[in-house]
Order: C-alpha cells, then sequence, then structure tokens
C-alpha cells in the first residue's frame, strides 16, 4: 500500500480522500464477485465446470460422469488455490435413420409410419423425431438405397431396383390437416393393408440363381436380419423372382410366417409401425456369433452359423446334425461334378480311386432349377464333401458338423479366394476343411497356352489387371485332370480326420 500511496501529495487531501474511496469500493466489488464466483458453476458449451479447493480430494462417492481433470488438462490459479474439475455429461449417440457407410450394404431402421409405395418404389416414413436426428446427407431430403448386399459390385447391383426412403415430421401434421393436402409435402399414399408386425425389404436380384450367391447374399443375411423376430416378420420383396421363392420355400418359411409381398407388382399400399429396408451382411457364408433379444420373448437367443445350420436341417427334415461312424459302416463321399467350366476331366477315375480306398461314393451336379429338398437331403447323408471351387461347394451348408470338406484349387493363385469363400466358412461351421492345389500340369490351361505364358508362369500379373482378367482365364476357361496318387494322400487324411471324431 505505501508504494500505491507515494505519488499522492500532502496539499492534495481531496484528490486523497476521493482515491481512497474509490479503492474501497473495488475492494469490496473483488469480494462480491468472489463469493459469487464460488458459489457458480462456469457455464460452457461442453463442460460442467465447477470451482473447488487444491486440497479437497475427490470423495470415492463421486458420479461415474465425473473425472478429475489432471494436471496441466485446465486451467489452475496458484495465486487464490483454485482448481477446475470438470464433470463430462454422457452423450447419447443418434443413429441416423439410414446406414449409408458400410462398404458392402446400405440399411435403413425405420419406426413410425410407415407407408411402401410399391409404385413409385417408395417408402414413406412419418416420424415423431426432429429432422436433426435423420441424418440425412447435406441437401437431401430422402435416401435412395438398394437392398441388396452387393454394394460396389456394378454387375450385380444392375439387377438391383432403387428404393427411396423419403421420412417426414409427423409434429406438423395436425389433426385438421390432411396428409394429400399439404402443400409442401409431396402427396403421401393412405394405407390400403396394415399390419401389425415388422417388414424387412430386400431383393432377390443380383446374382440370385447362383447358389453361393443365394446363400451368402441373401439367406444368410436375411437370417441375420430377421431371426430376432421368431417368424412374426413380413418379408417385402424387391426384384422379386417367383421361382427363387419357391426353390428356398421353406427356408423362408422358417424366417417368416407370412407370404411375402411383392415391392414391384403390388397395388396395395402396406403400412407398419416399424421396418428394416436392406439386409445385415457379416461375412461370406458366415455370420458373426452373438447374442440378441428376441422381440416376441425378450429373451436372449443366440446367433451363429450353428443355429442357421440347425434351421436348414428343421426346413428340409434333415436328420443328421453330427457325423456318426456305426457298424462298420462305410464313409459317404460326394463329388460335385460341373457341366461347364472347371470339371473333372477324370471324374470316374476320381470316383474308383475313392471307392478303392474304403468310400461309398454318389454324385450331384446342381443348377438353378434342382430340388433344393431332395438335394438337401442327399447331402446330409454324406460324410466328404468334394469339389472344384465354385457355387456347389455351398452345399457344405447341409453337411452334418464333424463332416470334411475338400476345395480343389484351380491353377492361378487363388488360394486367398478359395479360403475366403469357403474355407473359413467351412471352419466356423464345425467342418474339417482340407484343400487340393492343382500344379500346371493338372490344369487343361497347359494345353491352350504356351508354357512360359504369364497366366501359367506369373499368376499375380493377371491378378493385377482386376477380376475380369482372373476371371476368364482362370474360372472360366479351365477344367482339372486330378493327379490321383497325390489326391489319394488328400482323400486318406480325410478319412483318418472322420475317425478321428468317429
Amino acid at each position: 500500500m505505501k508504494l500505491l500511496f507515494s505519488s499522492f501529495s500532502r496539499h492534495e487531501p481531496s484528490k486523497l480522500g476521493y482515491g481512497a474511496l474509490s479503492m474501497g469500493f473495488l475492494l469490496l466489488s473483488f469480494c462480491y464477485l468472489s463469493l459469487l464466483f464460488k458459489s457458480h458453476q462456469i457455464p460452457s458449451p461442453n463442460l460442467n465446470l465447477q470451482v473447488e479447493n487444491v486440497s479437497k480430494k475427490v470423495e470415492d462417492g463421486d458420479p461415474p460422469t465425473s473425472k478429475k481433470v489432471e494436471e496441466g488438462d485446465s486451467p489452475t490459479s496458484s495465486q487464490h488455490g483454485l482448481q477446475f474439475k470438470a464433470e463430462i455429461q454422457p452423450t447419447v449417440e443418434i443413429l441416423p435413420i439410414c446406414n449409408t457407410k458400410n462398404k458392402r450394404f446400405d440399411i435403413c431402421k425405420l419406426e413410425g409410419d410407415i407407408r411402401i409405395h410399391p409404385n413409385s418404389s417408395t417408402i414413406f416414413l412419418l416420424t415423431s423425431s426432429p429432422p436433426s436426428s435423420w441424418g440425412l446427407p447435406v441437401g437431401r431430403n430422402s435416401w435412395k438405397i438398394q437392398p441388396y448386399v452387393r454394394k460396389g459390385d456394378v454387375t450385380a447391383m444392375q439387377n438391383v431396383k432403387d428404393i427411396t426412403v423419403k421420412p417426414f415430421e409427423s409434429s406438423v401434421i395436425t389433426s385438421n390437416s390432411s396428409l394429400e393436402n399439404l402443400s409442401y409435402y409431396v402427396k403421401i399414399p393412405k394405407c390400403t393393408v396394415r399390419h401389425e408386425i415388422p417388414a424387412i425389404i430386400f431383393s432377390t436380384g443380383g446374382y440370385t440363381g447362383n447358389l453361393f450367391h443365394d446363400f451368402t447374399d441373401v439367406l444368410v443375411p436375411l437370417y441375420i436380419t430377421s431371426h430376432r423376430f421368431d417368424r412374426e416378420v413380413q418379408f417385402v420383396i424387391s426384384d422379386m423372382n417367383i421361382w427363387w421363392i419357391r426353390k428356398f420355400q421353406h427356408i423362408l418359411k422358417q424366417l417368416s410366417g407370412h407370404d411375402p409381398v411383392n415391392f414391384g407388382d403390388e397395388a396395395e399400399v402396406h403400412c407398419f409401425s416399424s421396418a428394416i429396408a436392406g439386409l445385415e451382411f457379416h461375412r461370406e457364408l458366415g455370420t458373426h456369433a452373438g447374442k440378441l433379444q428376441n422381440t416376441s420373448s425378450n429373451e436372449l437367443r443366440t446367433e451363429s452359423m450353428f443355429d442357421f445350420r440347425a434351421l436348414l436341417r428343421r426346413a428340409y427334415f434333415l436328420e443328421r446334425e453330427r457325423v456318426v461312424l456305426e457298424g462298420g459302416r462305410k464313409p459317404r463321399l460326394l463329388l460335385i461334378n460341373r457341366s461347364r467350366s472347371r470339371k473333372f476331366e477324370n471324374a470316374k477315375e476320381i470316383m474308383r480311386r475313392s471307392e478303392k480306398l474304403g468310400y461309398e461314393v454318389v454324385t450331384v451336379e446342381a443348377n438353378w432349377s434342382t430340388n433344393m429338398t431332395l438335394l438337401a437331403q442327399i447331402v446330409n447323408s454324406c460324410d466328404v464333401m468334394v469339389g472344384v471351387h465354385g457355387a456347389g461347394l455351398t452345399n457344405m451348408v447341409l453337411l452334418p458338423a464333424g463332416a470334411v470338406v475338400i476345395q480343389i484349387v484351380p491353377l492361378g493363385r487363388l488360394e486367398g479366394l478359395a479360403s475366403y469363400d469357403f474355407g473359413d466358412p467351412a471352419v466356423a461351421m464345425d467342418l474339417h476343411y482340407l484343400d487340393y492345389r492343382i500344379k500346371p500340369e493338372e490344369s487343361s490351361l497347359i494345353k491352350e497356352i504356351p508354357r512360359d505364358d504369364p497366366a501359367l508362369v506369373d499368376p499375380i500379373s493377371l491378378h493385377k489387371k482386376g477380376w475380369g482378367a482372373l476371371r476368364t482365364v482362370y474360372l472360366d476357361k479351365q477344367d482339372v485332370r486330378v493327379d490321383l496318387r497325390r489326391f489319394e494322400k488328400v482323400l486318406k487324411k480325410a478319412k483318418m480326420l472322420l475317425y478321428s471324431r468317429a
């Protein structure tokens, strides 16, 4: 204080009096503001900040949303002995109505007044949630999705129709307003059929008709998406192929107790209170094993390929859940033959060698018109399946647990593709998996192209040219002639695996 008043002269008492009065006022103001500061929170848009004394410790009973800020993380004042304590408020993640970020599929989860208008390929959604929670792309008032799990595959998606999902805020509609007369909205159709169960909208376009894609693109994703509803769900199918519905009707009936609705050829406007547009995909011919809530019983139930395969056994009345070799019964080997590319050039020799090793051999050649019930019962009766890489190996979903899958991998460095499509899924289904990799002398390509051609000596060079070049040479133009001496070792190993589990 001495320094503060030293500038005042003895000859200026009036100025000194006014100065003392001003300083007193400032001190009182500072004390008052300090009290206010200690008794109020400091406002912040993201954090709830409170001032507390440095010496005060955080008690064990502090709420879980509170986290003590470490030294240096927040402003402190050593002069006043104060430190800020941040209470981080939990944030609720707002999920968009439609998730279009997955590389493999788009999916929309809808709640509200849902009206499916087939003629315009549009799903109208009247929802009570505010537009800020919809997650619409900037500048857009709707989503366009293709409900098939080959997003990004141009060839597949050419056969899948676009579906528009158009949300509206229901709170703007009063009891005296007619939806059809709202000038700032498009005309919303009236309901003609109202359902009390949820809907799942998906496509049977794309690559359907190929057994591998029937299962990995539609049936397994449909199981993943619909399993929780315990058959109380309405399928609404875009790009509907009647022959496909008939072929897989037994599986579809295990997933839904209601006849499917044709999205593309339907005069009715079907209305729901909840719906899922699109299917969820996990991996080729597989699921991520887990538990989910059953919507009808509210019980937890498992979701895995074990459960999916159990569903197939119910659908086709299959007796064998696991391989059991009793009473000296010969193991049964199923040889999957092909009529076009990747054929066995020596199928009869393979069958004879297999029989010589103690197998009972059966062979099938399935196509899009094959009776699935008959095929399923044949496959389920077998213990070993042998086939060249291709859709026919998909039949392994019908094998009993503990069976052996032998994949013949064509020339062309296709081991990674073969394992991804069939090897890894087989193991996840509790099947044994063996592969047999073709050498150049076992491939028909050796007779068609020079021995020094890059397709034979440097397959990776074709891989670099893309899927089209790879497919044309190694999948569309190649047949195989198995070296029986080499292949016999694989057949013996398969038999050993069977008896080790018997």
